[in-house]
Order: structure tokens, then sequence, then C-alpha cells
């Protein structure tokens, strides 16, 4: 009795000292990121300009920040500026990020997005405002469902979603259109 007492109680004490030294023994867990998304490169204060077939300047973009992402064929910009020629006018478009997708031949402007156009001829500058906009560049085209807010002088146009093509200097605002025109 008085063995099987002690055998029972060196059991007991094992199985304590074991359960102790597992909690206090763990390792710490390694925080992992996701891996299944980097960048191959990244550019600081990086620029491009872009010629159409004939040498003639299609567009420049300048960015304080480039990230490419090779794998999904886009390139990620932060702080950007950029100048669209275009027949009609050029524009100046700042915007605080961007996204150039290699394949659909398409920049993604968004978060604080300002087109501006100077003032010319007889025209006065032209501002649009938007929080996202993408510029389709073989065809010259710019499109967004966004709210849209267009100012020249004193005129003020907003809408839902607006279509502008750079070759007809012509815009088209999708829906719920407001306008307030001062001559």
């Amino acid at each position: 009795m008085k063995n099987s007492s002690r055998y029972l109680l060196i059991i007991v004490l094992l199985l304590l000292s074991w359960w102790l030294q597992n909690l206090f023994d763990r390792k710490p867990e390694l925080i992992t990121r996701d891996k299944s998304r980097f960048a191959n490169y990244y550019l600081e204060d990086f620029k491009l300009t872009a010629h159409d077939k004939q040498g003639k300047i299609k567009y420049i973009i300048r960015a304080r920040r480039l990230d490419n992402y090779e794998q999904e064929s886009v390139a990620e910009l932060q702080d950007v500026h950029s100048t669209l020629f275009s027949k009609k006018a050029n524009w100046e478009i700042r915007a605080d990020q961007a996204k150039i997708f290699q394949q659909e031949d398409k920049i993604v402007f968004f978060e604080n997005v300002t087109f501006t156009r100077p003032a010319q001829d007889s025209q006065q500058p032209l501002t649009l405002q938007t929080e996202q906009m993408t510029l389709f560049t073989e065809k010259e085209l710019l499109q967004t469902s966004a709210h849209v807010t267009i100012i020249e002088g004193q005129t003020r146009l907003e809408g839902d979603g607006l279509s502008y093509n750079s070759q007809t200097g012509t815009f088209k605002l999708i829906s719920g259109v407001k306008a307030t025109y001062v001559k």
C-alpha cells in the first residue's frame, strides 16, 4: 500500500512537471505576411513618357513611387502627376494613387483625382474632380462611374459617371446631372 501510494505520487508529480514544462516552453508563433503578392521591383521619383506611332508624346506620368507586380501585369503608383497630350487640349492629372494595367492599355487614377485643362484661346480653365477615373490610353478615352464635378469659370456641372473622348473633346455625364451656368 505504501509503495502504490508512492508510485501514484511519483506519476502525479511526473505528469504535473510535464504539464508545467509544456506550459512554459511554448515557442513564440512566427508572424508571417502573405507572400503571394510582392513587387518584383520598385522605383522612386518615377517618370514615364509614352509616344504614339508617329513619335509624338501621348502622355507623361510622374510618381513619387512605382511598385511593379509582374505576376499581375500591374504597376501601382503613389502621388501621381501626369500630363495627357491630345488634339483638343492638354490635361494635367493629379491623383493620390494610380494603377497601370500593362495588358489592357489602361491607367486607373484614384483618390483625390483632379484633371485640369489650362485656359486656351477663348476657353477658361476647366477642372474635373472625382475619386476614380480610367484612362484608356490607345482610345484616348476617359471613363468613370463615380461622382464627378466639372468647373469652368463660374459654371459648375455635377453628375454620376462620365465619358470623355479626347479626340473629339466631348464630355458625356451619365446620370444625376446638376448644373449651375453663369455667363
